[in-house]
């Protein structure tokens, strides 16, 4: 993935191999953008046939356009922040990405028993994610293939879905493991309880779930009003009520984003 980084009003520019991807020249050119799941939107080229009814943005000779507010707002985004772009045919895939800090699973070393660490591919850094250890999953889900190895999750009682993987590669079995079970011990701690946070001048404490449900409701009084939903749409009436801990991870990126506010619970 590359990453880059946005300004408040949403402009960001776009690496070279995604301006090659996407058939811009010189000058630039148009591309539409359309929110994707929670915390992603696709893009198309000039050229594409796909979402040709959307309204069409400039691309400047810089490479350079406008992430629009309605999905700034849908990801819950206040203020300066980064992005990552990846290639999912047809589409530039462009993801919020969460800060950067050390790998927890290889402790900063990029080896995992001898060979790289598939979290931060033996970089000894790792970006987490504003869906939280879900979306961690979903990051190294993505790059596992080139590890020779598959995830598997399966959903039970608790609400917190096991991991297991499966290896065509040589990676020693003790390397699985040890993957695995970081990354159920991430869910569990991510998943398994509400965060409590205070503002530090007036000392109200609020739900990092209630925050995270404030923001996806208010994006979609947004997208709504600005026409993104279809009439036919399930949502249109009323939002989709979500699990509870995409609320709480939504509400914990941007309240961790926030400087007046400090987590009172512990992590």
């Amino acid at each position: 993935m590359i990453y880059r980084p946005f300004s408040k009003t949403g402009l960001v520019t776009l690496p070279k191999e995604a301006r090659d991807f996407l058939s811009l020249g010189a000058d630039g050119g148009t591309i539409t953008i359309d929110q994707l799941g929670r915390f992603q939107a696709k893009v198309t080229g000039p050229n594409s046939k796909q979402d040709e009814l959307l309204p069409r943005r400039r691309v400047t000779d810089k490479g350079q356009f406008t992430i629009p507010t309605t999905i700034l707002r849908a990801w819950g985004v206040t203020g300066k922040g980064e992005v990552s772009f990846h290639i999912q045919e047809p589409y530039l895939i462009v993801s919020l990405a969460g800060p950067e800090t050390s790998c927890k699973l290889c402790e900063s070393t990029g080896n995992l028993l001898g060979h790289p660490c598939i979290i931060c591919d033996g970089s000894g850094k790792m970006r987490l994610h504003p869906m939280g250890a879900l979306g961690e999953l979903a990051m190294v889900t993505m790059k596992s293939r080139k590890y020779g190895i598959a995830f598997h999750t399966q959903g039970n009682d608790s609400g917190i879905p096991d991991v297991h993987i499966v290896s065509k590669s040589d990676l020693p079995a003790a390397y699985l493991k040890l993957v695995e079970v970081y990354f159920k011990q991430r869910l569990h701690t991510n998943m398994a309880s509400d965060k409590l946070y205070r503002h530090i001048e007036t000392g109200r404490e609020v739900l990092a779930s209630e925050v995270g449900k404030a923001f996806y409701i208010e994006a979609w009084t947004e997208q709504k009003a600005a026409g993104s939903i279809p009439e036919n749409s399930s949502d249109y009436e009323k939002p989709h009520e979500l699990p509870i801990n995409e609320y709480i991870d939504q509400g914990v990126y941007v309240l961790s984003q926030n400087d007046e506010y400090e987590l009172v619970d512990g992590e």
